[in-house]
């Protein structure tokens, strides 16, 4: 139900997937919400016929970097425009909110359909820093999540208040 108005308002001309989702977009292909349907654990075959050169596109700060769509809590989903500028803007205040240096190593909490994410993908990357991903199973408790993060050497956690709350509750 949430997806179908996200890919119809998109208007999207691909569609990334993957085989084990594939299944799930048969009844928006048959809608009619028909885009080219990619999915990303097949690509290998079919990058061997395709340029490999970068393409010459000129990119500046007004043009789209992605669309994010809210969670819908008041009606339907609305996508928000993030342009180049406002993203990098974005990562440069919180790269120095963060004190970010090459040497830390990032936690990504955040899923990555979550807007959450950019504050911890982008900074890092641009101060050359570690991206980690982390475990399902480090954040099932706190003892779990505190000795996983001291054993990958994250340097840097950027968590969301409901878990920062359930860590120190379960400290305490």
């Amino acid at each position: 139900e949430r997806l179908a108005p996200t890919l119809e308002d998109g208007k999207r001309a691909v569609l990334l997937t993957s085989d084990a989702l594939l299944s799930r977009l048969t009844g928006f292909r048959a809608a009619g919400l028909g885009a080219a349907v990619v999915c990303i654990d097949r690509v290998d075959d079919d990058l061997e016929r395709y340029e490999q050169a970068n393409p010459c596109v000129a990119i500046d700060g007004a043009n789209l970097a992605y669309v994010i769509y809210t969670s819908g809590s008041t009606g339907a989903p609305k996508g928000v425009q993030v342009t180049h500028a406002s993203l990098a803007n974005y990562t440069a205040v919180a790269a120095n909110a963060f004190s970010l240096e090459a040497s830390d190593r990032v936690l990504q909490f955040a899923s990555i359909s979550f807007d959450t994410a950019a504050e911890e993908i982008y900074p890092c990357f641009s101060r050359g820093a570690t991206l980690v991903l982390r475990s399902d199973e480090m954040i099932g408790s706190a003892k779990a999540f505190l000795s996983t993060c001291d054993e990958w050497g994250i340097t840097v956690l950027d968590l969301p208040t409901a878990y920062w709350h359930e860590l120190a509750t379960e400290m305490a």
